[in-house]
């Protein structure tokens, strides 16, 4: 297992969707994973994409439902990096794009 630590700035990943935009704070002692969620139709909390630390790199990863778009192609891990955007498609529902910023 791999720890990320940032040293006094912080990373946030944005998550938008067509009517809302929500803010997830990254740890600034990453070990293990940390998964950005959100909401579905009837108000049950689901996971959309995991962060994961691997060799002083954080990964997004997709899961089994939401899966990360790289030039139309679904693929399964990215490295995060600042000012990105990563585009998430979810069974057959709105796509999720996700915005890193480093505070």
């Amino acid at each position: 297992m791999y720890t990320f630590i940032l040293w006094g700035d912080y990373m946030i990943l944005r998550l938008i969707k067509r009517t809302k935009i929500y803010d997830f704070r990254l740890p600034e002692n990453l070990n293990g994973n940390f998964w950005i969620t959100d909401m579905d139709g009837l108000g049950n909390t689901r996971n959309l994409v995991s962060v994961e630390p691997h060799d002083g790199e954080l990964y997004l990863k997709s899961n089994f439902e939401t899966k990360i778009v790289s030039n139309k192609t679904e693929i399964d891990s990215i490295v995060l990096r600042e000012h990105n955007l990563y585009f998430l498609k979810m069974n057959n529902e709105n796509n999720f794009m996700l915005h890193l910023i480093k505070k």
